[in-house]
């Protein structure tokens, strides 16, 4: 089930810090506002303990230390410039390992990913936690990517910043160990016509080739027995729009190989609730493979099945069933088979081994596979198998199922006066999305660029706007974020969060009185106080060391 509708993956840090000053205003808000937003920054007591992971340089063939960004000194957290290195030839990249000391409290572990020099995101990944000095928990974060890098320069990302180690020693740059060994990348087509390119029954606890895209999800081994697991994604995470043409921006992870081409990829899926799931192939990056989506009823807008083509970052519906047909709809906790045939530009789907539909499209010639989840807390997927499928010469099984949606539209086209209404929204709604992405990782130029792109084509993109301003806050451009702000309010005058996230703003610029106005007014439209959540109960702030108990407002903690 999906909650609050107003981009409730990407803002969740804002609401936690304007939640937060919230509760501790009481009394004293605008005072306690300034000391939190200028706190911060001190020297930790204590360095980088020893490397824990045992992964010692050898000449043995196994993993060796390709990278590392480290001291022995006093830490402080949020690097302030990018933690990059340097390779001259291709390494297999095995284990990357961050440092979160965060004032002897340490961080539960996140993400950790790459990005190339030209910018293009290569992976995020689920890290795992061990303890650090002084038994610090998840002091060390640890990722294995089993990536193949070619020469070249990457930049390594961690998904909390702000509690990632630094000192002068590292030049500002992030405490980081990086792990691989000498890559050695057989071809595909050496392979065993009739042998699998790829297994992965999730029976070893090991999510070890997966990697995390588009939003972050939870995604975690889940052992059904001793000796049989699955691959469950556990967030409600979703993003974008909805319908026959909707852009449903959701979270996957993705194994294998970019160069297959031709081959059969089968998957066990097993949704829980009745929003989205699907499969990803020829999938090259965030921005070009094909989609299979599965939307189980109205809530989602559905029920749908679709195929979908994302090529630039411009989606095109391939194929689609809908509403009229009670096939389109799923069972939430039954399992299914599904399964993608790639034959040339040939595309098959099938469901329970019963051809679904069958579509002729070449323009995405090669890529890898992966496992999509919207909105889906729970969906579990098993049995994921990948086999060489030679070409055939045979063509499609009906004119009939060459069926595509052409309604689609190149980013900044203008088009025609027919088509306004549904070119504004799908041009403008992939702007944001793109945005939306951007933000998430951490890329807030980017995010802005993108968002600037999206209120172009609609001006009246309030949550266009309402993003753009968190994006601001985010770094700290407070008068930027104010007028973004301002404008979504012009839009809509009764929409209490952005009065919320206004009176925090001003806090921030020191005005005082109008920041108790807004706060005041937000309270007025919400109609529940601020000590209330307007988001289903989540909880939106984090308890300061010790807890909340002899907190005196006014009073740094």
């Amino acid at each position: 089930m999906k909650h609050n509708r107003l981009c409730c993956f990407e803002i969740n840090s804002i609401r936690k810090v304007r939640m937060g000053i919230k509760c501790l205003m009481v009394g004293m808000l605008v005072v306690l506002i300034l000391i939190v937003a200028s706190s911060g920054g001190s020297f930790q007591e204590h360095g980088v303990d020893e490397l824990k992971d045992g992964a010692e340089d050898d000449n043995t063939g196994g993993p060796v230390l390709i990278f590392e960004r480290t001291s022995i000194g006093a830490v402080e957290n949020d690097p302030p410039n990018p933690t990059s290195f340097s390779i001259d030839q291709e390494w297999m990249v095995t284990e990357i390992k961050t440092y979160h000391w965060n004032y002897g409290q340490g961080k539960a572990p996140e993400i950790i990913g790459l990005q190339d020099e030209g910018g293009k995101i290569l992976g995020m990944w689920i890290a795992s936690g061990e303890p650090g000095y002084g038994g610090v928990p998840d002091a060390y974060w640890t990722a294995k990517p089993n990536l193949a890098l070619q020469p070249g320069t990457y930049t390594i990302f961690d998904s909390d910043p702000v509690t990632w180690s630094h000192n002068w020693e590292t030049n500002g740059e992030g405490i980081v160990w990086v792990h691989g060994q000498l890559s050695k990348v057989s071809e595909p087509a050496t392979r065993d016509a009739k042998g699998p390119l790829f297994i992965d029954d999730f029976n070893d606890g090991d999510m070890a080739g997966w990697n995390v895209g588009g939003l972050l999800g939870n995604w975690s081994l889940s052992m059904v027995s001793a000796q049989d697991g699955v691959l469950r994604q556990n967030s409600n995470d979703y993003g974008g729009s909805e319908g026959v043409e909707g852009t449903y921006v959701g979270t996957y992870v993705i194994a294998g190989d970019p160069s297959w081409r031709n081959y059969e990829l089968q998957v066990r899926v097993r949704p829980v609730d009745n929003d989205g799931i699907g499969l990803l192939f020829r999938y090259g990056d965030s921005s070009n493979y094909y989609r299979f989506l599965w939307v189980g009823d109205e809530s989602s807008a559905g029920p749908l099945r679709r195929l979908d083509k994302i090529a630039d970052g411009v989606q095109m519906v391939l194929k689609l069933d809908g509403d009229e047909g009670k096939d389109a709809r799923y069972d939430p906790e039954r399992w299914y088979s599904l399964k993608v045939s790639l034959d040339g530009d040939v595309i098959g789907i099938y469901i329970d081994d019963v051809l679904w539909g069958e579509v002729q499209d070449g323009e995405i010639e090669r890529g890898a596979v992966g496992l999509f989840s919207y909105a889906q807390v729970g969906a579990e997927f098993d049995d994921v198998v990948v086999r060489v499928k030679a070409p055939s010469p045979a063509g499609l099984s009906s004119s009939k199922d060459l069926m595509t949606l052409n309604r689609t539209f190149e980013v900044g086209q203008n088009p025609t006066t027919e088509q306004k209404t549904d070119a504004y929204a799908t041009t403008s709604q992939v702007w944001f999305d793109k945005g939306f992405f951007a933000q998430s990782i951490g890329d807030y130029e980017g995010a802005l660029e993108n968002f600037d792109k999206a209120i172009e084509e609609d001006p009246n993109f309030k949550d266009a706007w309402i993003v753009k301003g968190n994006v601001f806050t985010y770094m700290e451009r407070y008068d930027d974020a104010l007028e973004a702000y301002e404008q979504a309010l012009e839009i809509d005058q009764d929409d209490g969060s952005v009065w919320e996230l206004k009176g925090l703003t001003l806090s921030m610029l020191e005005r005082y009185d109008e920041s108790m106005k807004a706060f005041e007014e937000a309270e007025r439209l919400s109609g529940d106080g601020w000590g209330s959540s307007e988001y289903g109960g989540e909880v939106l702030i984090d308890a300061p060391p010790g807890g909340w108990e002899g907190v005196v407002p006014g009073v740094a903690i």
